[in-house]
């Protein structure tokens, strides 16, 4: 699971008075029928902070599980999975937590040449 302190911060932007009970903690394993938090307030603000908070979880959950994947198959070898900074423009925040909830370094591959 990863996005859920990010979640918190969005919909404390959207809303300071939203009461976010957490659940589950970002870098957990998860199964099906988990509930990662309830978020208490106005519905009419919910609606608007939900599918955000959504595709932000997706995306760092996503990058997290194929890292936490990647590094199971290199277990038993010399070889580090690594975050070679490339992003999508104004995401970065989604992309670093993930890597670093799996602990997969960043390197600029421009000092290796």
């Amino acid at each position: 699971m990863a996005g859920v302190d990010a979640a918190k911060e969005i919909f404390k932007i959207i809303d300071p008075k939203f009461k976010v009970t957490v659940f589950i903690k970002d870098g957990s394993q998860v199964k099906v029928g988990d509930i990662a938090f309830i978020v208490e307030g106005s519905s009419q603000k919910l609606l608007t902070a939900e599918r955000l908070v959504l595709n932000v979880m997706q995306r760092m959950s996503g990058i997290a599980t194929k890292t936490n994947y990647l590094q199971t198959l290199c277990k038993g070898t010399k070889t580090k999975v690594i975050d070679t900074r490339k992003t999508t423009p104004g995401f970065a925040f989604s992309k670093n937590g993930p890597l670093l909830l799996v602990v997969a370094p960043t390197i600029d591959l421009v000092y290796m040449i």
